[in-house]
């Protein structure tokens, strides 16, 4: 039980009811309960606590034991004071009452080894311990690290030890036994060497600030400083290589006027060079230099990118960051290995007069080839005018400028038919390993008898469900001879023992299948081993003709019409209204085209591989985008399409009405 000494003639007492607090009141006062004065301040009562506070008037006319008696004097009353913080007690007279005692805020009162909580009755005799509260002088340092552990700051905060002492009093009947503070005593400042310490144990060793940590010691309090500061790395430089000639994919966009009027000359000439004349020069990046932040962890810098030159034909190295021409001709560049190769030049057309054109380097024509002529190019082949009812073939970059009507055009050479083997071994190992999953299934569930072999399951499944797959192997069949003179191959021979005709009646286990697609695994390997740098292909227009690349095809002009376009990377219509019109474009990445079919409705169609992408500014109805072995037709004019496989591999076309 504890009570509040109230202001003026006021008391509040607490306890755990009404009744209580009424009691001690009376006890405490000396006054009857009839003649108590008290109004109720608060009364809880919960499930697991109960509380009650009232508070009680004190009248000049009502006098409890300390201040009235009637049958005898105040002076026989005990006394107690509190002097130079000594309690000092005077026992009372004949039928006088006992001094009393009751503990303030923050003390502890022991009266005869026993602590008080309420008013307690003393005498000289009683042995009193009062017990005041006791502070220790604190100094706190708080250090905060950075998320990277770059940066950590610190402040410091000091806070004094409080000497109490206990307050005098009168003397008087009753008194409460209060204490207050006599003294502040502040701790020991931080020392550099104690902030450095700290620092230590928070593992911080690297960019101590010392100045800093000077200016925190003796300094304002709970000001934050940094005291100690990582070193960022610095990045290596990138290799500079500068191509002191113009490369072929670099202004092949001619000029355009307002009337659609394609102005060829625009474009240029080849770009050549003479013996001696600097190809190339790398400057190489500076060094960079790692970091360390401030618990000395090594932070590496970003490594530059490297720059490795190489000397091609026609070329050599003047030193380790120079390339010179060694010889007359077309310089040009690959996976950073510099070639030059002679350059034929033909200032007229290619007809019957000139005759059919095959060199090893680079050919460049400026006038026209002509109906029934063909030119084959070891390198480049670059050509101004137009190609009627031609043949164009070249292991390099392919430029034509003006219109291809009714010819053929390769750029790539041989890795043209080896990228064509490669898509079809790749169409076939697709096919061959869903047909086991499906063998597999029809095997345990029996679904064409238990008396099938698993040779009949595999006939049955190439005849019904998958048709492709003797298509497949005629034309693998076709490139593999081509490929191979002597027509010795594994994989032939499995295909014709196992695939072709009635041959998968002579699997005894369905899963003989899966050891043909290890087969084509490897092969695909190998032909990938063969496989050269994928050459690009630039063109205006073509109209009714066929066009290879081993790379991507551009068509920088009017567009195509009815023709068969095939790029093993992408097909990219890049004229603002170049036209795709009839035919068929196949690519394995991605086609782009501006517009598509017309409003006559003429079929087109655009395919690319299940990875691929198509977009279409705009495409009339009855254009066919097929990605993968999906297939879909439009119907009415669209813009503003998108055609993809979604994650179900069903095809999705994303577009707007026209």
């Amino acid at each position: 039980m504890d009570y509040l000494r109230g202001i003026n003639m006021e008391k509040i007492f607490k306890g755990k009811s009404v009744e209580e607090c009424i009691n001690e009141a009376c006890e405490v006062l000396n006054i009857p309960k009839d003649q108590l004065d008290y109004s109720l301040i608060e009364e809880k009562k919960g499930f697991l606590f109960k509380s009650a506070s009232i508070k009680v008037n004190i009248n000049e006319n009502d006098k409890s034991k300390e201040e009235q008696k009637p049958d005898k004097s105040d002076e026989n009353n005990g006394k107690v004071k509190i002097t130079d913080g000594r309690i000092i007690v005077k026992n009372p007279k004949e039928q006088g009452h006992a001094a009393a005692i009751f503990s303030g805020r923050n003390v502890k009162v022991i009266v005869d080894e026993e602590e008080i909580k309420t008013r307690k009755e003393v005498f000289e005799e009683s042995k009193i311990q009062v017990i005041m509260p006791e502070d220790e002088a604190q100094r706190i340092m708080d250090i905060n690290v950075s998320k990277d552990a770059m940066e950590a700051y610190a402040s410091i905060k000091y806070k004094p030890q409080n000497i109490y002492k206990l307050v005098d009093t009168d003397e008087s009947n009753t008194i409460e036994i209060k204490c207050e503070s006599a003294q502040s005593v502040f701790p020991k400042k931080f020392t550099i060497d104690e902030v450095k310490k700290e620092l230590a144990k928070q593992k911080i060793t690297y960019g101590i600030l010392d100045e800093n940590i000077k200016d925190l010691v003796n300094g304002e309090e709970n000001k934050s400083l940094l005291v100690a500061k990582g070193e960022k790395p610095q990045d290596e430089q990138d290799d500079i290589l500068d191509i002191k000639f113009k490369q072929d994919d670099e202004n092949m966009v001619p000029d355009e006027d307002k009337f659609g009027k394609v102005d060829f000359k625009s474009i240029g000439s080849i770009d050549s060079v003479v013996k001696g004349d600097i190809l190339a020069v790398k400057t190489p990046g500076k060094e960079g230099k790692n970091g360390k932040d401030i618990r000395s962890k090594i932070i590496k810098c970003r490594a530059g990118k490297k720059i490795n030159i190489r000397n091609g034909t026609g070329c050599s190295l003047k030193d380790s960051n120079t390339i010179i021409a060694d010889e007359n001709g077309k310089p040009c560049i690959k996976n950073n290995t510099f070639y030059v190769y002679p350059v034929h030049e033909v200032k007229s057309d290619v007809d019957l007069k000139s005759g059919n054109i095959k060199f090893l380097g680079d050919i460049m024509i400026y006038g026209n080839v002509m109906d029934g002529m063909t030119v084959d190019a070891g390198n480049a082949i670059t050509i101004n005018g137009n190609v009627e009812r031609a043949k164009i073939t070249s292991k390099g970059e392919s430029l034509i400028k003006g219109s291809i009507i009714s010819s053929q055009v390769l750029a790539g050479g041989e890795n043209i038919i080896i990228q064509n083997l490669i898509n079809n071994l790749e169409a076939l190992k697709q096919e061959l390993s869903s047909l086991s999953k499906v063998a597999e299934e029809i095997k345990k569930l029996n679904l064409l008898g238990a008396d099938r072999k698993d040779g009949e399951i595999v006939k049955v499944l190439i005849e019904t469900k998958f048709k492709d797959i003797p298509r497949l192997c005629m034309k693998i069949a076709a490139g593999i001879t081509m490929e191979k003179k002597d027509q010795k191959d594994e994989l032939l021979e499995v295909m014709k023992g196992k695939l072709i005709g009635l041959a998968p009646i002579n699997m005894e286990h369905y899963w003989e299948v899966d050891d043909i697609v290890k087969i084509i695994k490897d092969k695909i390997n190998q032909f990938k081993s063969f496989l050269s740098i994928p050459v690009n292909l630039r063109i205006a227009y073509c109209q009714d003709s066929t066009l290879e690349s081993s790379g991507d095809i551009y068509i920088f002009g009017k567009g195509e019409y009815v023709s068969n376009i095939k790029g093993n990377g992408k097909i990219i219509f890049e004229g603002e209204r170049s036209i795709a019109r009839g035919g068929v474009l196949q690519s394995n990445d991605e086609i782009r085209c501006k517009i598509v079919g017309s409003l006559g409705g003429v079929t087109t169609k655009l395919c690319t591989s299940g990875k691929g992408h198509i977009w279409a500014d705009i495409a009339y109805q009855n254009t066919i985008f097929v990605v993968g072995s999906r297939e879909y037709m439009l119907d009415t004019p669209s813009k503003e399409i998108h055609a993809y496989l979604g994650k179900d591999e069903d095809i999705i076309v994303d577009k707007f009405k026209l």
